[in-house]
């Protein structure tokens, strides 16, 4: 079983085969190993979970100490190597002299026979070039492409933005559903919000977007930019995915309306897991006394 790990990256690079993707990769700077786990969602319970696939990297040697684990502008794996033999407080006195305080690695992990991924040149990229990149099937690249986003002017990104959600009807719908996410999270992150996509995106017809967007209309349904709120919260309550109705559990605690702790009760309608029944009685808590 995995033990003690630090660092944590999702594999999405086009450098590695296909069936890697989505992997997640953990620094195992306990057992000296860096792991690779497949992530699992059960759609009918709502429930995630993992499986521990052979490690990437396993070494005897005991000054291996993964502490960060990174993909790169160009699709390869990079790896923070503490490199220290001696990593605990209570094992060893802090002065132990074997106590490395002076080196450390950084190793490249690469597909064999795979070529490397070419990075996007995004420094000097308009907001333009910014928002096409949100679609790349790199992660590096997205991020830092968001990064960017959020980092630029907000008046100038949310004009563009605009401009390029309304010109999102050429792509299909699966592919448009997405690129909104996308934009809600760069809304989001300039607080500007947007209550029509939001409510597009409330019924798209992928549950995991239904499940982002409903955590959003946590904070952008509360403060009367929707007027119609609690019964889009009622809707969500309601939906057939258990992710999107804990959301909505979630959702209702963050609305001072006492008719908010009604609705999320009525979650116990539907398949109830731990972690709705958790969610609610934190949201009845939440709302207690309005």
């Amino acid at each position: 079983a995995p033990i003690k790990q630090v660092g944590m990256e999702f594999l999405e690079s086009s450098h590695f085969p296909d069936e890697m993707q989505g992997r997640v990769l953990v620094g195992g700077y306990y057992g000296n190993t860096l792991e690779q786990h497949e992530m699992r969602y059960d759609a009918k319970t709502g429930l995630f979970s993992t499986e521990l696939l052979p490690n990437l990297i396993e070494t005897k040697n005991p000054v291996f100490r993964p502490v960060e684990v990174l993909l790169g502008p160009d699709g390869a794996i990079y790896v923070t190597d503490w490199y220290n033999p001696i990593i605990g407080h209570y094992q060893a006195s802090y002065r132990h002299p074997d106590r490395d305080k002076e080196h450390g690695r950084i190793w490249r992990v690469t597909a064999k026979g795979r070529p490397l991924t070419k990075p996007p040149s995004l420094a000097d990229a308009t907001l333009s070039d910014l928002l096409d990149q949100l679609d790349s099937p790199e992660r590096w690249a997205r991020y830092q492409a968001k990064r960017l986003l959020f980092e630029r002017d907000t008046t100038a990104v949310v004009a563009v933005l605009d401009a390029w959600v309304a010109d999102l009807k050429k792509h299909g719908e699966e592919k448009d559903e997405y690129l909104r996410l996308q934009a809600l999270s760069v809304y989001e992150a300039h607080e500007s919000p947007r209550p029509d996509l939001l409510k597009s995106l409330l019924r798209a017809s992928d549950p995991r977007i239904r499940a982002y967007a409903t955590r959003t209309f946590s904070t952008w349904g509360r403060d009367g930019r929707l007027p119609d709120a609690l019964a889009l919260l009622e809707t969500q309550i309601a939906d057939e995915d258990p992710l999107v109705r804990l959301e909505a559990i979630v959702a209702a605690s963050y609305f001072g309306d006492p008719r908010a702790a009604v609705l999320a009760a009525r979650a116990l309608d539907h398949d109830f897991n731990a972690y709705h029944h958790h969610a609610l009685v934190k949201a009845l808590h939440a709302t207690h006394g309005l």
